[in-house]
């Protein structure tokens, strides 16, 4: 790639702003990094925050004799991360300014690419990023939001509360728009209230069709976490500010009522979801925090439940609107009809499945089946067991996510139910909660795949506890498996059949999700499970086109 040289002995285009503190060997690392980027008409702003350490001093008085464009200042106490970050933005003289923190990484096209993308509105552009843990050498993606400038601001917010990604902070800003709408940075999540800002009042780029990550976050621990602003041992991180700084901003702007209250809802559920995964080591120090974890668990809860009812409650009126217009219809054709009987059955799933598995049961004589219902989700909506715990049968709900989890506590209170996932070894594995929860997988694929269809974001990733459902069957069934097994793990559906043992117990019938993900509809079939079940002396008994429903052969043929 060509060096752009063309402004070098002019007033730089672009400011570097690299605060730091007691790092040499990060700050080498971030020195190497912007010293070597192909745009050259730069200049790099290094404001020591009163290190300790006399080795980065040396290390900027080691570049500084190499290279002219870096400006060094020493604090002469600890300002505080806060006063540093915006010291050197304050310091930058540039058109366009970044912050560069002395642990992360930059590819060396990473200010060329990123300015190559503005236009004349646009006022922070976002590159492809990635984490790096650095004790491993592991990689991972940074999902970020489906943001353009093609969407409109409400949209772009939208998307960015559904997933809050700090990282975007280290984008490339238009300078005059990132003073406009800075802000303190002395709250949690300061960075992400700044970013609301920007969405709100300007035009954002994030580049996700990159074929590479330019930016480099790197996480010194095994499992990414929050940087407390306030970083006493004995609390939980304050959420308070970031919440009522939110709100107000969301109600000040110029945008619609509605939106405004669809906004601050967003703040309010997500914010909770990312409390209760990221403070969950601090729930059980003392009653007052298991009071805070219940109450926002139950804020959840209830505002699953009432998206819930409220789409059933547009269902309902949808269809009797629909029946009144019928019946006066009917009534003009026949005013002889006196009594009309109900012949109508009640299902929970999808696709109407738990009628076609209770048609199966009530056939070979099973009047109440047990069951184990993984990746259960809801204890009614969408739920293939629910009509069958209102029939008198109990069994096993497994779901790891937490705020999903708990109104199987209060629904399913005399069912087993475990707040774990399933895989083919036991151990932990990365969660991902989609901001569409029917979503959320163990596969980093399937959340991928989400992430590339319409407005699902990646909530968050957290490391959750997985089991051999073996197992599970051992430890809760006395090694008998349940006569149903409901299955729905978003790609790892085969994974988990596989690892059934089929000659010491199986399930008589079983309801496994077997189409991709598709928001159009164009979902593939997965025919690996289909030819894997049949191998294993089950036959396909009906199919949704979402789910198919099996049964074993020697049940069903003997009838």
């Amino acid at each position: 790639m060509m060096h752009n040289i063309e402004g070098i002995g002019k007033k730089p285009l672009v400011s570097v702003g690299i605060p730091t503190y007691n790092r040499p060997n990060g700050l080498k690392r971030t020195l190497e990094c912007i010293t070597q980027q192909t745009y050259r008409n730069i200049e790099i702003i290094v404001s020591d925050n009163c290190s300790i350490d006399p080795n980065v001093e040396m290390v900027v008085k080691e570049f500084q004799s190499k290279d002219d464009r870096i400006c060094y200042f020493r604090q002469l106490e600890n300002k505080g991360a806060g006063a540093n970050f915006l010291f050197v933005l304050k310091q930058s003289v540039g058109k366009y300014f970044m912050w560069a923190a002395d642990d992360d990484e930059w590819e060396p096209e990473f200010i060329e690419i990123c300015l190559a993308s503005f236009d004349e509105h646009t006022t922070l552009v976002v590159p492809k990023m990635r984490l790096l843990y650095r004790k491993s050498n592991l990689t991972e993606e940074i999902v970020l939001p489906n943001i353009s400038r093609n969407n409109s601001k409400v949209e772009n917010v939208n998307s960015f509360l559904d997933l809050p990604t700090p990282s975007m902070f280290y984008g490339l800003y238009l300078k005059e728009s990132l003073m406009q709408n800075y802000d303190d940075l002395s709250f949690d999540f300061a960075d992400c209230f700044i970013l609301t800002k920007i969405l709100l009042n300007g035009q954002v780029e994030v580049l996700n069709s990159l074929d590479k990550a330019l930016y480099t976050a790197g996480i010194d621990n095994t499992e990414y976490a929050i940087k407390a602003v306030d970083s006493r041992i004995d609390r939980m991180l304050v959420y308070n500010p970031y919440v009522m700084k939110q709100i107000s901003l969301i109600f000040a702007s110029p945008i619609g009522l509605k939106d405004k209250f669809k906004l601050v809802r967003k703040v309010l559920i997500t914010t909770s979801r990312l409390f209760l995964w990221h403070e969950k080591a601090y729930k059980d120090i003392n009653i007052f925090n298991k009071l805070k974890f219940f109450i926002v668990e139950l804020l959840i809860t209830l505002d699953s439940n009432l998206v819930w009812v409220t789409k059933k409650i547009r269902l309902i009126k949808s269809k009797k609107v629909k029946l009144l217009k019928n019946n006066l219809t009917n009534a003009a054709k026949n005013d002889s009809i006196k009594e009309e009987k109900n012949y109508s059955k009640t299902s929970y799933s999808q696709s109407g499945e738990d009628l076609i598995v209770k048609f199966i049961f009530d056939a070979i004589g099973i009047t109440t089946p047990s069951y184990i219902d993984v990746g259960a989700y809801h204890p009614e909506h969408l739920s293939n067991t629910a009509l069958f715990y209102q029939n008198g049968s109990r069994g096993i709900n497994i779901e790891p996510d937490p705020t999903l989890f708990e109104s199987f506590k209060l629904a399913r209170v005399e069912d087993i139910n475990l707040n774990i996932g399933v895989d083919d070894v036991q151990g932990e594995k990365d969660f991902y909660i989609i901001s569409t929860p029917t979503l959320n997988t163990f596969s980093k694929e399937e959340a991928e795949n989400c992430t590339r269809e319409n407005n699902h974001q990646i909530v968050t990733i957290s490391k959750t506890k997985v089991d051999i459902i073996s197992n599970i069957i051992q430890n809760y069934c006395k090694g008998v498996f349940p006569d149903f097994l409901s299955l729905d793990v978003e790609g790892l559906d085969l994974k988990i059949l596989q690892s059934i043992n089929y000659e010491q117990s199986s399930p008589v019938i079983i309801c496994v999700e077997t189409i991709s993900f598709s928001e159009t509809g164009n979902g593939v079939k997965d025919l690996h499970i289909i030819q894997f079940l049949e191998s294993r002396g089950y036959m396909v008994y009906a199919d949704t086109y979402i789910n198919t429903i099996f049964v074993k052969k020697d049940k069903w043929v003997l009838l």
